[in-house]
């Protein structure tokens, strides 16, 4: 080998060499960047309640995968305290997780569930359709409905075969969740096969107005979502909210429109302040719905009076979709939740 040839020779190692430690360093950098990303989101979603500690066995019995009707989807996974005393053996939580309709799974609730049952009650996380390929030609909100009746059938059953006469049951929900939660409770909760008592429900979209989605999603985006859940096909001009008969369609798949005078069901409701996906118009719709059906606050009203609607909402600070910025805000959240379902699940006993 020439000097010519050594000194490329050793250029070419140099540059193997340097490529090498800039690889190194890239792929150092990455999964550093990947660790802080995971430990950034885990810390984010603590914050949102989505874990809870349980200890199978000790905590409570876990029973998964259990079957509510014949598609893959009909599945709820339900959570048995390790004690249920006798003013909470007829009463039941269940949650519904979100996802825009289209996506995401019962485990999502796992926290809340998990926390619920602590607490002593009876409770179980569902899966329902969601709007995908597969499901289009049939999914509708109407059969989203009829799978929740289905759920609650089948929860009913479990809790008999273990001694438990379910009579009352609290809806939960995110999101996706909490619009059908709300829209469920408000719709058919009384006739539900257990009558629902309260919801609770986290920025659920609460009303399908244009007006109430004005600063989050255009009208081409509520028209796509209200063909879907009216199961038929509806074209921009189509959209004409001063039509009676598409207004009723509107109607139909928003919660709002089922609170009335005659009808209210005790709420307890949270958004986030900074919440970009469903935006500020949900907030001020309910809070104005209920206030003028002269609610009160649960901490404020007669249990005897069972007239005056009952009715929370808690905005968390620096908040968005997650409710992730406001531990204060969380906590009077469980503490208001814990006197709902104190009030309204909970039977007296000699």
């Amino acid at each position: 080998m020439n000097r010519t040839d050594d000194v490329l020779s050793r250029r070419r190692k140099r540059t193997w060499r340097y490529l090498v430690y800039v690889l190194v360093g890239l792929a150092i950098t990455l999964t550093l960047g990947a660790c802080v990303f995971v430990c950034q989101m885990r810390r984010v979603l603590g914050n949102a309640g989505f874990f809870e500690s349980w200890r199978e066995g000790v905590d409570g019995q876990t029973i998964t995968d259990l079957e509510y009707g014949a598609q893959e989807w009909n599945r709820m996974d339900v959570y048995i305290p390790r004690e249920i005393s006798p003013q909470r053996s007829s009463s039941a939580v269940v949650y519904i997780h979100g996802g825009a309709w289209v996506m995401g799974s019962r485990r999502e609730e796992n926290g809340e569930a998990r926390r619920t049952a602590k607490l002593g009650y009876l409770t179980a996380t569902i899966d329902y359709m969601l709007f995908t390929q597969k499901t289009q030609e049939n999914y509708s909100m109407e059969q989203v409905l009829n799978e929740i009746d289905a759920a609650l059938i089948r929860l009913r059953e479990f809790a008999h075969e273990r001694g438990l006469d379910l009579q009352r049951v609290a809806l939960s929900g995110t999101s996706a969740g909490g619009h059908i939660a709300s829209l469920y409770a408000y719709s058919r909760g009384e006739r539900a096969p257990i009558p629902v008592v309260f919801v609770s429900a986290r920025v659920a979209p609460i009303d399908f107005h244009e007006a109430t989605w004005r600063e989050a999603q255009p009208r081409e985006s509520l028209l796509k979502i209200l063909s879907a859940m009216r199961h038929e096909r509806l074209s921009a001009n189509d959209w004409d909210e001063s039509n009676e008969a598409f207004a009723q369609k509107i109607n139909s798949v928003s919660p709002l429109a089922y609170l009335t005078p005659e009808h209210t069901v005790p709420t307890l409701s949270c958004y986030g302040d900074s919440d970009m996906l469903i935006g500020p118009g949900h907030v001020k719709a309910l809070q104005e719905r209920f206030e003028a059906l002269g609610a009160k606050s649960i901490v404020d009203a007669n249990p005897a009076d069972e007239s005056t609607p009952v009715f929370d909402c808690i905005l968390y600070v620096d908040s968005g979709h997650l409710l992730e910025s406001d531990k204060a805000a969380r906590t009077r959240t469980q503490e208001l939740f814990t006197r709902y379902a104190q009030r309204y699940l909970d039977v007296a006993t000699e």
